[in-house]
């Protein structure tokens, strides 16, 4: 938590405190970036511990959220539900106070109007966590890049959140306009 702004830091230490979650840095997973599990009613959050700063903070309050969502509702409400995205931006909102480049503050806001099950789905929060990697949004029409499985593809046109996309023998695929791109 080093990297985020003291009363940033404050904030989420007064949370887990509330909670009264474990919560341990773990060595990256692919599939997600962290995860809240209840064991015998101990609650346990588990971090990936190569996110940057908005990411750590997206993810541990994302996390959180799920703690306070279990305590309130038990098991009887969906897991990103209207009662998680109420908590997540409950707890977030204390956190938006001018403590991040205004850029940055109000992507955060608008983010927090719905939130999603995962940050990756965010163009501007996939940027801010990951400056140096090229995305889909980023690649011009018609230029071929390849996909991070390696498959060559160019962009075709732009639907509501994704990109159609074809490969080199003309299947189309979608992809969402976050996902990675490589020249």
């Amino acid at each position: 938590m080093d990297t985020l702004p003291a009363p940033v830091s404050q904030k989420i230490q007064e949370y887990l405190s509330a909670l009264g979650a474990r919560w341990l840095m773990v060595n990256p997973r692919k599939s997600c970036h962290g995860t809240w599990t209840v064991c015998d009613g101990k609650q346990e959050i588990k971090i990936n511990n190569n996110l940057s700063g908005i990411q750590f903070m997206l993810t541990l309050v994302h996390e959180i959220a799920h703690g306070y969502t279990w305590n309130i509702f038990g098991d009887s409400v969906k897991p990103h539900g209207k009662e998680w995205k109420d908590q997540y931006r409950l707890l977030m909102s204390p956190l938006l106070h001018g403590y991040f480049d205004p850029d940055t503050d109000r992507q955060l806001r608008e983010y927090m109007v719905n939130p999603s099950s995962s940050s990756a789905t965010s163009v501007f929060l996939r940027r801010i966590t990951n400056s140096e990697q090229l995305m889909v949004e980023d690649v011009p029409m018609e230029k071929f890049f390849k996909l991070k499985n390696g498959l060559m593809v160019k962009k075709i046109k732009k639907l509501r959140t994704r990109w159609v996309v074809e490969d080199t023998v003309g299947k189309q695929y979608y992809t969402h306009a976050s996902a990675f791109a490589f020249f």
